[in-house]
């Protein structure tokens, strides 16, 4: 891939990347419980529930979803957070081939001038 591609196919994952709203790190498993009801055979299990399970802090975390709204909530935000990191190593891919690509082709300072101006730091825009 060229330096052009991979700098139009940056600023397409940049604005793919505003659109991403809502996340969430994890995934969605069915659980089932033994039953605790009097006069249920032993080794009855209720369910399947569904439950959001995730890491935080070194442990896991669940929350059971308790509708089918909630559900729904869990597998997008789960499927936005898949999205998103795929864009950000793919990003990542590319900034790293266009480095590399820099490094081979320094006399190309036209090159050289147009990806600097392109990237523009938001700490210098806040202090102004």
């Amino acid at each position: 891939m060229n330096m052009q591609a991979m700098l139009r196919r940056q600023q397409a994952i940049g604005r793919e990347l505003t659109h991403i709203h809502f996340m969430q790190k994890g995934s969605i498993s069915h659980q089932r419980v033994p039953s605790t009801r009097k006069g249920a055979p032993v080794g009855t299990m209720r369910g399947p529930y569904p439950v959001l399970t995730w890491k935080e802090g070194g442990k896991t975390r669940s929350l059971r979803l308790k509708n089918e709204d909630e559900v729904a909530w869990a597998e997008q935000a789960v499927g936005n957070h898949r999205r998103f990191a795929a864009l950000c190593r793919e990003y990542q891919e590319l900034g790293e081939g266009i480095a590399h690509q820099m490094r081979l082709a320094p006399k190309d300072t036209k090159m050289v001038e147009r990806v600097k101006k392109g990237l523009k730091s938001r700490l210098n825009k806040a202090g102004k």
